[in-house]
């Protein structure tokens, strides 16, 4: 009957027989139905087997119980979204960005996401244009770029761009990819080759780099540049 031994005994079963887990937790719910961490253990489980439908019936239950907890709304969230549910997953999103939910930046990546899927482009700027921080700003700030873009505001997006700080080479290479996509999605073809071989000035042998390169070579017609960097890819 002790809540967190059974779902460590169940953590450890899971390592060899999902399936198991599984039961032993049910077993344990069945008998204990309020236990809210073993049931949270278990819906869990069941998104791991990607038995998505029985885990969003056990977070139904959960967010019964507690319709308020960031703990619940955001795999329940996350989980909507994983099933196609945008509406409820917008509607659980927007909910967490009112408790004290500590990484709102993820909030606002979804939900900008959400709203491209549903063809809202300012809601989604809104949303992408709030993600200051984390694994998806650099996501979000060329996603936001690219919205600028559509709507005329070239300068600004690239403006954007070149403010952002990428901390790391990979980021660095996202935010010139970016910027590059940007150019010729603008009708600027020579702009977003510059672009690109300035970033190759800092990381010369970066392949995604290269191959980009390579190819805004080919647009404006410098087979011989094209030709050297895919050269260069092969030879790695």
């Amino acid at each position: 009957d002790w809540e967190q031994a059974a779902i460590a005994h169940a953590s450890l079963q899971a390592r060899q027989n999902a399936g198991q887990a599984i039961e032993a937790m049910q077993q344990f719910i069945t008998r204990k139905p309020d236990s809210r961490d073993a049931r949270q253990a278990l819906a869990q489980f069941l998104v791991t087997e990607k038995r998505y439908p029985e885990a969003r019936e056990q977070y139904t239950i959960l967010l019964q119980a507690s319709p308020d907890e960031p703990a619940i709304l955001y795999p329940a969230a996350v989980l909507a979204l994983q099933t196609g549910d945008r509406e409820n997953g917008r509607l659980q999103l927007e909910k967490l960005l009112r408790t004290n939910f500590p990484d709102k930046s993820t909030l606002h990546f979804f939900l900008g996401q959400i709203a491209l899927e549903d063809k809202d482009p300012e809601i989604a700027l809104t949303h992408f244009q709030q993600v200051t921080a984390g694994e998806r700003f650099i996501a979000a700030r060329a996603r936001a770029a690219s919205l600028l873009g559509e709507q005329g505001k070239t300068d600004s997006a690239i403006e954007l761009l070149r403010n952002t700080r990428g901390l790391t080479p990979a980021e660095q290479s996202q935010l010139a990819q970016a910027e590059a996509q940007l150019l010729r999605d603008t009708g600027q073809p020579h702009e977003a080759y510059q672009a690109l071989e300035r970033a190759l000035k800092s990381q010369p042998d970066n392949p995604e780099l290269l191959y980009d390169a390579a190819l805004s070579a080919e647009r404006i017609q410098q087979y011989d540049t094209m030709e050297r960097h895919l050269r260069t890819l092969l030879d790695k």
